[in-house]
Protein backbone atom coordinates (compact mmCIF):
# COMPACT_ATOMS: atom_id res chain seq x y z
CA UNK A 1 0.00 0.00 0.00
CA UNK A 2 1.53 3.35 -1.16
CA UNK A 3 2.11 5.77 1.91
CA UNK A 4 -0.33 8.77 2.32
CA UNK A 5 3.37 10.46 2.25
CA UNK A 6 4.56 9.42 -0.82
CA UNK A 7 1.25 10.06 -2.84
CA UNK A 8 1.40 13.50 -1.66
CA UNK A 9 4.89 13.87 -2.78
CA UNK A 10 4.25 12.17 -6.09
CA UNK A 11 1.43 14.83 -6.81
CA UNK A 12 3.86 17.63 -5.91
CA UNK A 13 5.72 16.01 -8.52
CA UNK A 14 3.46 15.75 -11.38
CA UNK A 15 2.15 19.37 -10.38
CA UNK A 16 6.00 20.62 -10.88
CA UNK A 17 5.81 18.99 -14.60
CA UNK A 18 2.61 20.56 -15.20
CA UNK A 19 3.53 24.11 -14.47
CA UNK A 20 6.78 23.53 -16.34
CA UNK A 21 4.49 22.70 -19.08
CA UNK A 22 2.42 25.51 -19.05
CA UNK A 23 5.17 28.04 -18.90
CA UNK A 24 7.03 26.56 -21.44
CA UNK A 25 4.19 26.28 -24.27
CA UNK A 26 3.57 30.50 -22.43
CA UNK A 27 6.72 31.02 -23.76
CA UNK A 28 6.65 29.88 -27.17
CA UNK A 29 3.23 31.86 -27.41
CA UNK A 30 5.09 35.01 -26.38
CA UNK A 31 8.04 34.29 -28.81
CA UNK A 32 5.46 33.17 -31.41
CA UNK A 33 3.66 36.78 -31.05
CA UNK A 34 6.80 39.06 -30.74
CA UNK A 35 7.71 37.92 -34.32
CA UNK A 36 4.24 39.14 -35.41
CA UNK A 37 2.99 36.00 -36.79
CA UNK A 38 -0.59 37.01 -37.89
CA UNK A 39 -2.46 33.56 -37.58
CA UNK A 40 -5.22 34.58 -35.68
CA UNK A 41 -6.38 30.83 -35.66
CA UNK A 42 -3.23 29.40 -34.63
CA UNK A 43 -2.66 32.42 -31.92
CA UNK A 44 -6.14 31.68 -30.40
CA UNK A 45 -5.75 28.14 -30.32
CA UNK A 46 -3.24 28.50 -28.22
CA UNK A 47 -3.99 31.31 -25.96
CA UNK A 48 -7.63 29.47 -25.21
CA UNK A 49 -5.61 25.98 -24.60
CA UNK A 50 -2.77 27.51 -22.26
CA UNK A 51 -5.75 29.50 -20.20
CA UNK A 52 -7.81 26.51 -20.04
CA UNK A 53 -4.49 24.52 -18.99
CA UNK A 54 -3.80 27.26 -16.20
CA UNK A 55 -7.72 27.49 -15.00
CA UNK A 56 -7.45 23.67 -14.77
CA UNK A 57 -4.11 23.65 -12.57
CA UNK A 58 -6.15 26.30 -10.48
CA UNK A 59 -9.23 24.12 -9.49
CA UNK A 60 -6.79 21.24 -8.42
CA UNK A 61 -6.00 23.14 -5.23
CA UNK A 62 -9.55 22.70 -4.18
CA UNK A 63 -9.66 19.04 -5.03
CA UNK A 64 -9.04 16.31 -2.22
CA UNK A 65 -9.69 12.93 -3.52
CA UNK A 66 -6.33 11.59 -5.44
CA UNK A 67 -7.32 10.46 -8.43
CA UNK A 68 -9.45 13.68 -9.54
CA UNK A 69 -6.13 15.26 -8.75
CA UNK A 70 -3.90 13.37 -11.05
CA UNK A 71 -6.93 13.46 -13.94
CA UNK A 72 -7.17 17.38 -14.02
CA UNK A 73 -3.31 17.55 -13.76
CA UNK A 74 -3.26 15.09 -16.74
CA UNK A 75 -5.89 17.28 -18.63
CA UNK A 76 -3.85 20.37 -17.67
CA UNK A 77 -0.88 18.88 -18.88
CA UNK A 78 -2.12 17.71 -22.21
CA UNK A 79 -4.18 21.01 -23.15
CA UNK A 80 -0.97 22.86 -22.60
CA UNK A 81 1.19 20.51 -24.81
CA UNK A 82 -1.95 20.38 -27.51
CA UNK A 83 -0.97 24.52 -27.10
CA UNK A 84 2.34 24.03 -28.74
CA UNK A 85 1.20 22.07 -30.87
CA UNK A 86 -0.77 24.28 -32.64
CA UNK A 87 2.11 26.99 -32.58
CA UNK A 88 4.36 24.66 -34.90
CA UNK A 89 1.53 25.12 -37.64
CA UNK A 90 1.91 28.72 -37.68
CA UNK A 91 3.26 30.08 -40.90
CA UNK A 92 5.29 33.71 -41.33
CA UNK A 93 3.16 35.86 -43.31
CA UNK A 94 3.85 40.12 -44.65
CA UNK A 95 0.46 41.29 -43.02
CA UNK A 96 -0.33 41.51 -39.67
CA UNK A 97 -4.01 42.77 -37.73
CA UNK A 98 -3.38 45.53 -34.96
CA UNK A 99 -3.72 44.17 -31.22
CA UNK A 100 -6.36 47.68 -30.78
CA UNK A 101 -8.72 45.47 -33.94
CA UNK A 102 -7.75 42.46 -31.71
CA UNK A 103 -9.17 43.93 -28.32
CA UNK A 104 -11.77 45.70 -30.06
CA UNK A 105 -12.94 42.07 -31.35
CA UNK A 106 -12.81 40.70 -28.52
CA UNK A 107 -14.50 42.66 -26.06
CA UNK A 108 -17.41 43.12 -28.67
CA UNK A 109 -17.56 38.98 -29.07
CA UNK A 110 -17.68 38.32 -25.31
CA UNK A 111 -20.42 40.91 -24.99
CA UNK A 112 -22.59 39.06 -27.49
CA UNK A 113 -21.48 35.94 -26.15
CA UNK A 114 -22.48 36.97 -22.44
CA UNK A 115 -26.05 38.53 -23.95
CA UNK A 116 -27.17 35.19 -25.94
CA UNK A 117 -25.89 32.59 -23.43
CA UNK A 118 -28.06 34.34 -20.46
CA UNK A 119 -30.87 34.48 -22.74
CA UNK A 120 -30.66 30.50 -23.70
CA UNK A 121 -29.95 30.06 -19.91
CA UNK A 122 -33.38 31.59 -19.29
CA UNK A 123 -35.20 29.91 -21.81
CA UNK A 124 -33.35 26.19 -20.78
CA UNK A 125 -34.58 27.54 -17.28
CA UNK A 126 -38.02 28.00 -18.59
CA UNK A 127 -38.99 24.95 -20.24
CA UNK A 128 -37.07 22.64 -18.05
CA UNK A 129 -35.57 20.07 -20.69
CA UNK A 130 -32.51 18.63 -20.12
CA UNK A 131 -30.42 20.34 -22.35
CA UNK A 132 -26.76 19.44 -21.69
CA UNK A 133 -24.32 22.62 -22.12
CA UNK A 134 -21.01 21.26 -20.26
CA UNK A 135 -20.69 25.06 -18.50
CA UNK A 136 -20.60 26.91 -21.97
CA UNK A 137 -22.53 29.45 -21.24
CA UNK A 138 -19.65 30.48 -18.88
CA UNK A 139 -17.37 34.02 -19.86
CA UNK A 140 -15.62 34.23 -17.15
CA UNK A 141 -12.93 32.80 -19.02
CA UNK A 142 -12.79 34.98 -21.72
CA UNK A 143 -13.00 37.49 -19.55
CA UNK A 144 -9.43 36.86 -18.18
CA UNK A 145 -8.20 35.79 -21.31
CA UNK A 146 -9.24 39.41 -22.00
CA UNK A 147 -7.32 40.65 -19.15
CA UNK A 148 -4.35 38.83 -20.23
CA UNK A 149 -3.91 40.04 -23.52
CA UNK A 150 -5.28 37.32 -25.36
CA UNK A 151 -7.77 38.71 -27.65
CA UNK A 152 -7.70 35.89 -30.37
CA UNK A 153 -8.36 33.20 -27.71
CA UNK A 154 -11.11 35.31 -26.33
CA UNK A 155 -12.82 35.95 -29.65
CA UNK A 156 -12.67 32.00 -30.61
CA UNK A 157 -13.54 31.34 -26.92
CA UNK A 158 -16.87 33.72 -27.25
CA UNK A 159 -17.79 31.87 -30.62
CA UNK A 160 -17.61 28.87 -28.63
CA UNK A 161 -20.21 29.95 -26.28
CA UNK A 162 -22.21 31.74 -29.20
CA UNK A 163 -21.99 28.62 -31.00
CA UNK A 164 -23.47 26.35 -27.93
CA UNK A 165 -25.93 28.92 -26.63
CA UNK A 166 -27.53 29.57 -30.33
CA UNK A 167 -27.40 25.33 -30.95
CA UNK A 168 -29.27 25.14 -27.18
CA UNK A 169 -31.65 27.48 -28.66
CA UNK A 170 -32.67 26.09 -31.73
CA UNK A 171 -33.24 22.55 -29.96
CA UNK A 172 -35.55 23.77 -27.68
CA UNK A 173 -37.89 24.45 -30.97
CA UNK A 174 -37.53 20.70 -32.73
CA UNK A 175 -36.49 17.21 -31.62
CA UNK A 176 -35.65 15.92 -35.16
CA UNK A 177 -31.61 17.34 -34.99
CA UNK A 178 -30.66 15.00 -38.70
CA UNK A 179 -31.86 17.73 -40.93
CA UNK A 180 -30.05 20.39 -39.05
CA UNK A 181 -27.24 18.53 -38.23
CA UNK A 182 -26.80 18.12 -42.69
CA UNK A 183 -27.64 21.95 -43.09
CA UNK A 184 -25.48 23.04 -40.36
CA UNK A 185 -22.44 20.61 -41.85
CA UNK A 186 -23.13 22.10 -45.53
CA UNK A 187 -23.31 25.91 -44.44
CA UNK A 188 -20.25 25.07 -42.66
CA UNK A 189 -18.35 23.66 -45.26
CA UNK A 190 -19.57 26.22 -48.00
CA UNK A 191 -17.91 29.02 -45.86
CA UNK A 192 -14.60 27.38 -45.36
CA UNK A 193 -14.13 26.90 -49.09
CA UNK A 194 -15.16 30.37 -49.53
CA UNK A 195 -12.71 31.71 -46.96
CA UNK A 196 -9.88 29.04 -48.75
CA UNK A 197 -10.67 30.74 -52.14
CA UNK A 198 -9.45 34.05 -50.59
CA UNK A 199 -5.99 32.78 -49.86
CA UNK A 200 -6.92 32.35 -46.51
CA UNK A 201 -6.64 28.84 -44.34
CA UNK A 202 -8.97 28.38 -41.53
CA UNK A 203 -6.95 25.99 -39.77
CA UNK A 204 -9.00 26.50 -36.56
CA UNK A 205 -12.41 26.36 -38.21
CA UNK A 206 -11.63 23.11 -39.98
CA UNK A 207 -10.24 21.18 -36.83
CA UNK A 208 -14.05 22.05 -35.51
CA UNK A 209 -15.48 20.58 -38.31
CA UNK A 210 -13.62 17.41 -38.59
CA UNK A 211 -14.51 17.20 -34.71
CA UNK A 212 -18.29 17.75 -35.29
CA UNK A 213 -18.14 14.73 -37.73
CA UNK A 214 -16.05 12.36 -35.63
CA UNK A 215 -18.96 13.07 -32.89
CA UNK A 216 -21.41 10.74 -31.95
CA UNK A 217 -23.29 13.16 -30.19
CA UNK A 218 -26.22 14.66 -32.95
CA UNK A 219 -25.89 17.87 -30.70
CA UNK A 220 -22.78 18.13 -30.35
CA UNK A 221 -22.00 17.78 -34.01
CA UNK A 222 -24.31 20.84 -34.06
CA UNK A 223 -22.63 22.90 -32.14
CA UNK A 224 -19.09 21.85 -33.77
CA UNK A 225 -20.54 22.94 -37.30
CA UNK A 226 -21.54 26.13 -36.31
CA UNK A 227 -18.66 27.00 -34.50
CA UNK A 228 -16.88 26.07 -37.34
CA UNK A 229 -18.81 28.47 -39.79
CA UNK A 230 -18.33 31.21 -37.16
CA UNK A 231 -14.44 30.54 -37.06
CA UNK A 232 -14.74 30.68 -40.69
CA UNK A 233 -16.27 33.78 -41.10
CA UNK A 234 -14.70 35.58 -38.57
CA UNK A 235 -11.42 34.67 -40.09
CA UNK A 236 -12.40 36.15 -42.43
CA UNK A 237 -13.98 39.34 -41.08
CA UNK A 238 -10.19 39.76 -39.05
CA UNK A 239 -8.09 39.42 -42.06
CA UNK A 240 -9.92 42.15 -43.74
CA UNK A 241 -8.07 44.13 -41.18
CA UNK A 242 -4.63 43.28 -41.41
CA UNK A 243 -2.39 45.68 -42.91
CA UNK A 244 1.18 45.24 -44.41
CA UNK A 245 4.83 45.06 -42.55
CA UNK A 246 8.16 44.95 -44.30
CA UNK A 247 9.40 42.75 -41.60
CA UNK A 248 10.40 39.29 -42.00
CA UNK A 249 9.49 37.24 -39.78
CA UNK A 250 10.57 34.18 -41.82
CA UNK A 251 14.09 35.48 -40.71
CA UNK A 252 13.79 34.96 -36.90
CA UNK A 253 11.07 32.18 -36.53
CA UNK A 254 11.23 31.00 -33.20
CA UNK A 255 11.25 27.11 -32.33
CA UNK A 256 8.60 25.88 -30.79
CA UNK A 257 8.81 22.06 -31.40
CA UNK A 258 7.27 20.91 -28.30
CA UNK A 259 10.35 19.33 -26.01
CA UNK A 260 10.41 16.08 -23.74
CA UNK A 261 9.86 17.26 -20.23
CA UNK A 262 10.85 15.10 -17.26
CA UNK A 263 8.20 12.70 -16.70
CA UNK A 264 6.74 13.24 -19.83
CA UNK A 265 5.96 9.26 -20.57
CA UNK A 266 4.02 9.08 -17.28
CA UNK A 267 2.25 12.19 -17.71
CA UNK A 268 1.05 10.43 -21.12
CA UNK A 269 0.16 7.95 -19.40
CA UNK A 270 -2.06 9.42 -17.30
CA UNK A 271 -3.53 11.55 -20.40
CA UNK A 272 -4.46 8.23 -22.13
CA UNK A 273 -6.07 6.93 -19.15
CA UNK A 274 -8.31 10.49 -18.56
CA UNK A 275 -9.42 10.46 -22.08
CA UNK A 276 -10.70 6.57 -22.18
CA UNK A 277 -12.66 6.84 -19.30
CA UNK A 278 -14.00 10.48 -20.67
CA UNK A 279 -14.77 9.10 -23.36
CA UNK A 280 -16.46 5.83 -22.04
CA UNK A 281 -18.89 7.94 -19.57
CA UNK A 282 -19.95 11.26 -22.10
CA UNK A 283 -19.42 9.14 -25.46
CA UNK A 284 -17.50 12.44 -26.93
CA UNK A 285 -13.91 13.76 -26.04
CA UNK A 286 -14.45 17.37 -25.09
CA UNK A 287 -10.26 18.70 -25.88
CA UNK A 288 -8.32 17.86 -28.77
Amino acid sequence: MVKKKNKSEYIENLTKIVEKQIKDSENDLDKLKSNRISDVNIIGAAESRITEANNTLERVKILSDPNNIISSLAFSYQRARSAQWWLTLATPSDRIIPEDILRERAGWYMSQAASISTYAETLISESQRNIPTNGMFDTTTIQKEIQRGYYSGAIFDSLQVISTSSIAIRVLSTRDLSDNINQSASSAQTIINDVRSEGIEPTLAVSAYEFGEISPNPYNKMIQYTYAKMIAKTTEVLYSRSIQTNKSEKESMPDVTPKRTPGFNAIVLLIIIFVIRKYDKRGVMKWR
